[in-house]
């Protein structure tokens, strides 16, 4: 756009320097709306932040944190299933008996055992009763005869007295019982094997399920 020449106070301006000032004018009016356009969009940015600071405050800002009392404000607590020992113990049955009893084998689990007294006969020899052990018997006027019963053994079989005749006695080593506590499991019938927890990784500690891990919780009122 061409200005012509203009005289304002003695002083003449050439159509250039109003154009050039025309453009400077136009310059600034451009810087101005931009500037007004950056404070505007700084004034929301602005806004914005202090809504998000308002939102975090009131939810977290007036809450009182204090020291988890399950963990004591360490974030961790012992494993239940090993107690903090990295590893439990597990029972399995004893593999070298049943219910803790090994039969017997002195008596192969029958609770008796051959009588010592007759060697399992259940006759043992005796002294004859009749002839006193003495082979004969003699009359009252002194004359003697072999003894009829013993036939002049002086002894005789008999049921042996210490079984009964039975030829077995009770079991010295098993008490008649026909079994015998297990040495490796000591009767209990089990055995403690131990395995590595795999609950805490072997690691003896878990996260603390009251504060997650934080060692820390919101203060109850």
């Amino acid at each position: 756009m061409k200005f012509p020449s203009i005289k304002f106070e003695g002083s003449i301006f050439s159509s250039d320097i109003l154009e050039k000032i025309e453009q400077r004018n136009s310059n600034l009016q451009i810087q101005g709306n931009e500037m007004q356009y950056f404070n505007k969009k700084k004034i929301l940015q602005i806004f914005f932040l202090l809504c998000l600071s308002s939102l975090f405050i009131s939810l977290y800002g007036c809450k009182k944190m204090v020291a988890c009392t399950y963990c004591n404000g360490k974030g961790e607590v012992n494993c239940r299933e090993c107690g903090g020992d990295k590893e439990y113990e597990v029972k399995e049955d004893c593999s070298y008996c049943r219910n803790g009893r090994i039969s017997c084998k002195e008596c192969n689990g029958d609770g008796n055992s051959e009588c010592p007294n007759c060697n399992g006969a259940g006759m043992s020899l005796q002294p004859c009763m009749s002839c006193g052990g003495s082979g004969m018997y003699y009359y009252p006027s002194g004359y003697g005869v072999t003894c009829n019963r013993c036939s002049g053994a002086a002894m005789i079989m008999k049921p042996c007295h210490f079984c009964n005749g039975d030829g077995n006695s009770e079991c010295d080593k098993c008490d008649g019982k026909g079994y015998e506590r297990c040495q490796e499991c000591l009767g209990t019938g089990y055995e403690i094997k131990t395995e590595n927890c795999s609950g805490c990784d072997e690691k003896g500690k878990v996260v603390c399920r009251n504060c997650k891990g934080e060692g820390k919780v919101e203060e109850k009122k």
